[in-house]
């Protein structure tokens, strides 16, 4: 996993060569990616 920054925006990027684990990342790129810090804390970990 690593992540760049696009202004104030964290974009996330990860791989994986196993299925379920690529699942999971692409559920945890959808949710955090592209967000700014603040709004990534105040995200409920209800998903």
């Amino acid at each position: 996993m690593r992540h760049e920054e696009e202004g104030d925006k964290l974009v996330f990027k990860a791989t994986s060569d196993a299925a379920i684990v690529s699942g999971l990342i692409a559920v945890l790129l959808r949710i955090y990616s592209e967000r700014t810090a603040a709004e990534i804390r105040a995200t409920e970990p209800h998903f």
